[in-house]
């Protein structure tokens, strides 16, 4: 992800609020906070097991390499 892509979105809509087409794309991953070990979900090849944190992390950076997302929330 660029963060110069960011800024210009946010530039874009700070100069024009009610016109601008811009928007701000957010995922937010910190779902373990809520849900502890299970929040990474279901892992399909492993019945009734659920992802590793490996797993997890595969998926958040498998998101952040699409360069879509403009911002990625998370917890520590």
């Amino acid at each position: 992800m660029t963060t110069k892509r960011l800024y210009d979105k946010l530039d874009r809509i700070r100069a024009d609020p009610s016109g601008c087409k811009d928007f701000i794309l957010c995922d937010a991953k910190d779902a373990d906070m809520a849900f502890g070990a299970c929040a990474p979900g279901p892992d399909v090849a492993r019945s009734g097991a659920w992802k590793t944190r490996e797993q997890f992390l595969d998926q958040v950076r498998a998101i952040i390499e699409q360069d879509e997302v403009d911002l990625m929330l998370a917890s520590v």
